[in-house]
C-alpha cells in the first residue's frame, strides 16, 4: 500500500506539470503547435553480465493559439482518484490536489503561481497532512526559469537540491545539500541543434546515463 501511495504521489505531480505549462515556460520561441518528443536514456557502461538496456519514451505536447497547453484552463480535473481544483490569490492563482483514499479526500499537493502564469512554489503532503517537500523556483523577468531549490523532509534529516539552468530551461548545475552543508555539487555537458526560429530539435547530455532527445515541431 505503501508503495503505491508513493508512486501515485510523484505520478500526479509529474502529470500535472502539463496543465501548469505554456510556450513561455517550456523556453519556445514562435507560435508553436504541436510538438512530438523522443527521449532515450542508456546507462554510459554497462555493467559485467548485465544486458545493456535503454529507456525510451515518446511524448506529444498540443498547445492552443495562445499559448497555453491543451488543458491548462481547466477548473476542477478529477484524474481517477484525485481531485484538482484552480482558485484565485493576491498574488494569481493556486491549483490544489486532492486524493481519494480509503473514502476520505487528503490534500497532496498546492501549486502557486503568481499573475503571470509562473509556478513559483509547490508543497507537497503525506497523506497524514505533514509537508513532505518543498518546491521554490525563482524566475527572471522574462519568465524564464533560472533557479529552482527543492526540500525534503524525512525522519528529521532535511535534503535540499539547489538546480541552476541554462538558456534552454535544462539544469547545468545542481547543489546537494544535507542538513544545511553541502554534500555534491555536479555540471551537466548538454549540447543542441536548433531550427530556424531558435527552439532545439535536438538534446544529449553526458552524465552517468547518456540521454537523448529529437523533437519535431509544428508552427500555426
Amino acid at each position: 500500500m505503501k508503495k503505491q501511495h508513493i508512486y501515485l504521489f510523484f505520478s500526479l505531480f509529474l502529470a500535472l506539470q502539463l496543465f501548469s505549462q505554456n510556450t513561455t515556460q517550456l523556453y519556445l520561441k514562435g507560435k508553436v503547435k504541436s510538438i512530438h518528443e523522443t527521449y532515450q536514456k542508456c546507462p554510459t557502461v554497462a555493467l559485467e553480465g548485465s544486458t545493456f538496456k535503454c529507456l525510451e519514451k515518446d511524448t506529444f505536447f498540443t498547445f492552443d493559439k495562445k499559448g497555453n497547453a491543451i488543458g491548462l484552463n481547466a477548473q476542477n480535473t478529477n484524474f481517477d482518484n484525485y481531485i484538482v481544483v484552480k482558485t484565485s490569490t493576491d498574488q494569481g492563482y493556486k491549483i490544489t490536489e486532492y486524493l481519494i483514499w480509503d473514502g476520505v479526500k487528503r490534500k497532496h499537493f498546492e501549486e502557486y503561481y503568481n499573475k503571470k502564469g509562473n509556478k513559483i512554489k509547490v508543497i507537497g503532503f503525506h497523506n497524514d497532512g505533514e509537508i513532505t517537500n518543498i518546491w521554490e523556483y525563482i524566475f527572471t523577468k522574462k519568465g524564464e526559469k533560472v533557479e529552482e531549490i527543492s526540500t525534503s523532509f524525512w525522519n528529521g534529516n532535511t535534503k535540499m537540491y539547489h538546480y541552476f539552468y541554462n538558456a534552454q530551461g535544462d539544469v547545468a548545475l545542481c547543489k546537494h545539500y544535507e542538513n544545511g552543508k553541502i554534500i555534491k555539487a555536479e555540471k551537466f555537458e548538454i549540447k543542441y541543434t536548433f531550427d530556424k526560429k531558435g527552439n532545439w530539435l535536438t538534446k544529449t547530455i553526458q552524465a552517468e546515463y547518456n540521454e537523448s532527445y529529437k523533437r519535431t515541431i509544428e508552427y500555426y
